[in-house]
C-alpha cells in the first residue's frame, strides 16, 4: 500500500508540472498567432525552436540543482517534458554519450531523427 501511495504522489507531481508546461507551450506557440476572425491558428517554427532549446537547457540546469525527487518529477518530467519532448531526447543523448556508448549514441540520434521524419512524411 505504501508503494501505491508513493507512486500516486509521484504521478500527481508529474501531472501538475505537465499541465504548466503544456499551457506555457500553448501560450508561446499558438496564442500570439491566433486569428479570432478565422478561428484558426498558425505555429511558427521559430517559437518551437526557442522552446526546444530553452527546455533542453532547463533540464540540464534543473537536473543539477533540484534536490527533492518530487520537484524533479514535477519540473523535469512534467513541466519540461510537456513543454518540449526535445529536452528529454537531448538529455538522453548526453547521458548515453557520457556513459561511453558513442556508437549507440550515433545510432540513437540517427534512428530517432530518421524514423520520426519518415513517420511524419508517411502519415502526412
Amino acid at each position: 500500500m505504501h508503494r501505491l501511495k508513493e507512486y500516486s504522489l509521484d504521478a500527481l507531481f508529474i501531472c501538475i508540472g505537465a499541465c504548466m508546461g503544456a499551457l506555457l507551450r500553448h501560450i508561446i506557440t499558438v496564442s500570439p498567432n491566433y486569428s479570432f476572425k478565422k478561428s484558426t491558428y498558425s505555429i511558427h517554427p521559430w517559437n518551437i525552436l526557442v522552446i526546444n532549446i530553452l527546455s533542453s537547457w532547463l533540464v540540464a540546469y534543473l537536473a543539477k540543482k533540484i534536490l527533492t525527487k518530487h520537484l524533479k518529477f514535477m519540473l523535469i518530467i512534467g513541466f519540461c517534458g510537456s513543454l518540449s519532448s526535445f529536452s528529454t531526447y537531448s538529455n538522453d543523448v548526453i547521458n548515453i554519450w557520457k556513459s561511453g556508448k558513442y556508437f549507440t549514441t550515433i545510432i540513437y540520434i540517427t534512428l530517432s531523427n530518421l524514423l520520426s521524419f519518415m513517420g511524419i512524411l508517411h502519415l502526412s
